[in-house]
């Protein structure tokens, strides 16, 4: 049987909105102005705020992992020359008082994995040389990374890193949680605010209206409104 896909009626759906807005009193749209304006605002400086967050997130962890992956490529130079694969397990093994990095690789001038170190409960394998690329690459929750081993300006080896990134998610989940309690609680002080200094404006309006209003029904043409103020 075939399904039917009813699409909204946006010029319907804008009408009813309209219509409830339109008939709201005076007091409640200039509430309902304050406070769209507010959260409008709020909203777009959190969205700047979290990008900013994101962004410098993956540069400092970039950078945290090379700095790493720097070290290791120069204590690893001695081992990949001699092919010593103790040793060069050995430097790995450094990384387990880093949790964050589960898997650590070091890869001779050939691509043959002369040594590898995974973090232990990590589900993972040591790629191929061919398989990595030769700059950062996010995926699947991990951040991948490799560095040439260098010796005398000729390259003897690789090392690859992969870095967990629970840790900047668990950053990113509570900078939107801090983000969305000031939304709340902005919009709640908004509501409170505006509440009282809509009558600022609403109070004289309602107050000519309420003039008018006499003025026509009961012909009381000796009514004056009162003066709020020096503006319009």
């Amino acid at each position: 049987m075939r399904s039917i896909r009813v699409e909204p009626d946006v010029h319907k759906i804008r009408g009813v909105v309209w219509s409830y807005t339109h008939d709201l009193s005076l007091k409640h749209k200039l509430i309902a102005i304050v406070m769209l304006t507010c959260i409008a605002s709020l909203t777009l400086a959190g969205g700047v705020f979290a990008a900013w967050e994101w962004t410098t997130l993956h540069r400092i962890v970039v950078e945290d992992l090379t700095m790493r992956a720097n070290v290791l490529a120069d204590n690893c130079k001695a081992a990949i020359t001699f092919r010593d694969t103790a040793n060069a397990g050995e430097i790995l093994r450094t990384l387990e008082a880093t949790p964050s990095i589960t898997l650590a690789c070091v890869y001779t001038a050939d691509g043959e994995l002369l040594a590898a170190y995974a973090q232990k409960g990590a589900r993972t394998t040591a790629p191929l040389l061919c398989e990595l690329k030769d700059h950062p690459v996010f995926a699947g929750g991990f951040l991948t990374l490799t560095r040439p081993v260098c010796l005398d300006e000729e390259q003897i080896g690789t090392i690859c890193l992969r870095e967990s990134l629970d840790f900047m998610y668990t950053r990113l989940r509570h900078d939107a949680v801090l983000i969305l309690g000031v939304l709340v609680l902005s919009g709640l002080g908004a509501y409170l605010v505006s509440a009282r200094l809509q009558r600022i404006i609403s109070h004289p309006i309602l107050h000519l209206a309420d003039v008018a209003r006499q003025v026509s029904d009961h012909r009381r043409y000796s009514l004056r409104a009162q003066r709020h103020g020096s503006d319009e």
